[in-house]
């Protein structure tokens, strides 16, 4: 069996996506499904080794050299995976809502400055019209 019917059996087996699979090797999905789907030639071993150790896979057993190897997966390890997909997926979401505050005080400044700017320029336009107005003695 090649070595993309292997990682396959182990997404199978493991009940996960490949939106999960990607959120616990930090891989993106797309590679993952380029590689499972064969368009990629032969992925890099660090590739390899973060895709499967993510579920606590075997490169052994990818590589051939453990055929049909049966599969430990216990409640305790799929409830395992929900956990460390929610908490990944919590960090995302408090990292979004990070760079959202950010953003937001970041607009918040440039208001401010646009703001000063608007009132510097409406200060120097009302002296240069006092100027105007003493120089053509209308004041």
């Amino acid at each position: 069996m090649p070595f993309i019917e292997r990682l396959k059996k182990l997404k199978e087996e493991r009940h996960i996506t490949t939106a999960q699979w990607a959120l616990l090797s930090n891989i993106p999905a797309s590679t993952i499904s380029r590689i499972l789907s064969g368009d990629t030639g032969s992925p890099n071993f660090e590739t390899m080794i973060r895709l499967v150790s993510s579920v606590n896979g075997s490169l052994d057993e990818i590589a051939g050299i453990i055929i049909d190897k049966p599969c430990d997966c216990s409640e305790e390890k799929e409830q395992m995976y929900i956990r460390i997909l929610e908490e990944k997926e919590s960090l995302i979401s408090e990292k979004e809502n990070e760079i959202s505050q950010k953003e937001k005080r970041i607009l918040e400044e440039k208001k401010e400055k646009h703001q000063v700017a608007i009132y510097a320029m409406a200060v120097t336009a009302f002296t240069i019209l006092m100027l105007l107005l003493k120089v053509f003695n209308i004041i």
